[in-house]
């Protein structure tokens, strides 16, 4: 049998194949937003989208330069309310997005830097457990009515939002990949 004519319907399967499964998606996050809060001292709240990559991974920390302190929480419905609970990492499943909006996960952010408001944008430093680390822009919007912020929310267990996340000792030029 000539190699030829069996090569050619190999290649073609492969090809096909190959096509069918589409580009592979990158490790990411995109389409960052910081929505402040309307009372001083409050935290704001941020949200965006992750982007899993070829492997399984998690998000670990979020911060930023631009804010004294970024933490991860995630809005939860307990006996009737709902409730915000912090958490420590978000899983991050490979080929898979994992939305921050309202009513769901989110960022509480202490501190937005008034350079930044005045700017309308921040950068945000997304690490993850695999040692990935991307900087993103955030645009800052203005959050609705202090009412509105607090319809239905259990903030009995937050906290003051003196606490240092450590942002001084961050090098912003570490890991793997960053991106601007």
């Amino acid at each position: 049998m000539n190699s030829k004519w069996f090569a050619l319907p190999t290649m073609i399967v492969l090809g096909s194949t190959l096509y069918a499964c589409g580009p592979a998606q990158i490790l990411g996050a995109d389409d960052a937003v910081v929505r402040l809060s309307p009372v001083e001292g409050n935290p704001s709240a941020g949200y965006l989208t992750l982007r899993g990559g070829s492997e399984d991974t998690q998000l670990v920390e979020v911060s930023s330069k631009q804010a004294e302190r970024i933490e991860l929480h995630e809005t939860i419905k307990e006996n009737g309310l709902s409730k915000m609970q912090p958490l420590e990492t978000v899983d991050v499943l490979a080929g898979k997005n994992v939305a921050f909006e309202p009513g769901g996960k989110h960022l509480m952010i202490w501190g937005v830097n008034k350079a930044a408001v005045q700017k309308g944008e921040m950068k945000l430093l997304v690490k993850f457990a695999n040692g990935e680390i991307f900087r993103i822009p955030a645009k800052i919007e203005h959050m609705g009515t202090v009412q509105n912020m607090h319809d239905g929310m259990d903030h009995g267990k937050m906290d003051d939002g003196k606490a240092n996340n450590g942002n001084e000792a961050m090098t912003p030029d570490i890991g793997k990949e960053i991106t601007e």
